[in-house]
């Protein structure tokens, strides 16, 4: 399943609620009217741009430095980034295409 589209933005309710929104719809609400509540927020809403930004980082990177030739560091990198987009399930919500 692919997850809600981008961009989604933060905002606080009359009563001090931080909700994560793409247009119309609710993403998530981070509890607690404090600093740590906006940057939760803040962090949730910024999730889409940071998972294209890894797949086409890894997209990228996969092509400079082809498999078999790649050092420790290059391979690291890379296992890092399949780790965290598996971590979302967000592989299947990215073009397969790309």
């Amino acid at each position: 399943m692919r997850y809600t589209p981008g961009p989604w933005k933060v905002s606080i309710n009359s009563v001090g609620q931080r909700w994560v929104e793409s247009g119309e719809e609710n993403i998530a609400l981070c509890i607690g009217e404090n600093e740590q509540a906006t940057a939760n927020a803040r962090l949730i809403a910024a999730a889409p741009d940071l998972v294209e930004a890894l797949d086409q980082l890894q997209r990228n990177l996969s092509k400079a430095w082809p498999r078999g030739d790649r050092s420790g560091f290059e391979q690291a990198l890379l296992d890092t980034i399949d780790q965290a987009l598996a971590k979302c399930n967000c592989r299947e919500g990215l073009d397969a295409s790309a």
